[in-house]
């Protein structure tokens, strides 16, 4: 997906229903922390925060301007879990994680991690396949990769590095309400 569909995507997610948790974080104030070299996540250990950084990455990667890993998304999505999901939500959430990694080794043969590029968004694909054959995902797996794709979205456009220089939004002090026009602005502007 490249990040002018991302960025359609977030705005269909934003307009259309969002998953009961992740509406209320953010109408909640929900700021994932930031990202120090002392940060340890709250609900997965540490392989789990890898893959989900690695998942992140591949949805929203870098390109000119930085990608989700950079952003610090998996922050967001650890907050996410932690705090504003049901114990049997980050169960379900938990176990799609597992199954995700379960069905890397199936497939190559090899850790998630361990996976080419090529092959993590091959798999990422399949997902996304899994995900679109239904509007209600049955499966863990499907359920998860659904979640990682609105948490990265929402997380990663909500962020500073996702607001400032993505979406090249100002920071908002005084009202402008003559401003030039700019043929290569972001999409947000114009």
């Amino acid at each position: 997906m490249d990040r002018r569909e991302a960025l359609k995507q977030c705005s269909l997610l934003l307009g259309g229903v969002l998953a009961t948790p992740i509406a209320t974080g953010i109408l909640a104030g929900c700021t994932a922390p930031k990202k120090t070299a002392d940060w340890k996540p709250k609900v997965f250990n540490s392989l789990q925060n890898d893959v989900v950084t690695m998942i992140a990455e591949r949805i929203i990667p870098e390109t000119d301007t930085p990608g989700a890993g950079a952003a610090g998304v998996n922050t967001f999505i650890d907050v996410m879990v932690a705090d504003w999901f049901s114990a049997e939500e980050t169960e379900t959430f938990l176990l799609g994680l597992q199954e995700t990694l379960a069905y890397s080794k199936k497939k190559y043969k090899l850790e998630f991690l361990d996976c080419s590029e090529q092959q993590q968004t091959e798999l990422l694909l399949e997902l996304e396949n899994e995900v679109s054959k239904s509007k209600d995902p049955q499966t863990p797996r499907a359920e998860f990769f659904s979640l990682m794709k609105q948490f990265t979205l929402i997380g990663y456009y909500t962020s500073e590095i996702g607001a400032t220089q993505e979406l090249s939004m100002p920071i908002m002090g005084q009202y402008s309400g003559n401003e030039p026009f700019n043929q290569n602005s972001r999409a947000w502007a114009w």
